[in-house]
């Protein structure tokens, strides 16, 4: 089986990989559709992070180096791409009740052929309804940002809102923001700018 993996920075390639036995509470996955985390990942992968060769201290608030010896935050060669997962369960462990064998689901997990998580007790595996569209099960993680930024700012009916950043955060925040009613549609644009 395949797997997704930066092996130098800018460069990914297939590698192959076993999977392991799964375990009473988990389920494997055959992934049909998979995304990356475009930001996050995207900065990493390109090894512009500062967490590769330093780490966050949480009492200066800010980056510090790594202690000479200590390994360092990305290594190239095992850094898994991939955010999340849409696929059909194959195998589940024998404590596992909510899910079935054939199911459809989404969650989080890295490109590669089959995923294992946990399947008892875990919100962010998630059954995909009747039809579902694997397009918005994969905006799962950048709409749970996105609607934590429309409710931290309280949107309100005839409120203006402005969204910086027209990423997938930035047009899902809008979306939210006129499904709250807190935008009406005559008050939405988006505009692009070139510095």
């Amino acid at each position: 089986m395949k797997k997704l993996v930066a092996i130098a920075p800018r460069v990914a390639a297939l590698v192959d990989y076993e999977d392991r036995p799964v375990a009473a509470h988990e389920v494997k996955i055959r992934v049909r559709f998979g995304a990356p985390k475009h930001g996050t990942e995207v900065v990493d992968f390109r090894a512009a992070s500062p967490f590769i060769d330093e780490e966050f201290n949480a009492e200066w608030q800010m980056f510090t180096p790594r202690e000479e010896g200590a390994a360092r935050g990305i290594e190239f060669g095992k850094f898994q791409l991939g955010n999340m997962v849409v696929g059909d369960i194959i195998e589940c462990g024998e404590d596992v009740t909510e899910y079935q064998i054939g199911d459809s689901v989404c969650c989080y997990g890295p490109l590669q052929e089959t995923v294992i998580v946990n399947a008892v007790n875990n919100y962010k595996l998630r059954k995909m309804p009747q039809g579902g569209s694997w397009k918005n099960a994969v905006c799962y993680d950048p709409a749970q940002f996105a609607m934590s930024g429309v409710r931290d700012a309280n949107v309100r009916v005839g409120d203006f809102v402005v969204v910086v950043g027209l990423g997938a955060i930035g047009q899902i925040a809008i979306q939210l923001a006129k499904k709250s009613r807190g935008v009406s549609r005559h008050r939405c644009r988006s505009y692009r700018t070139s510095l």
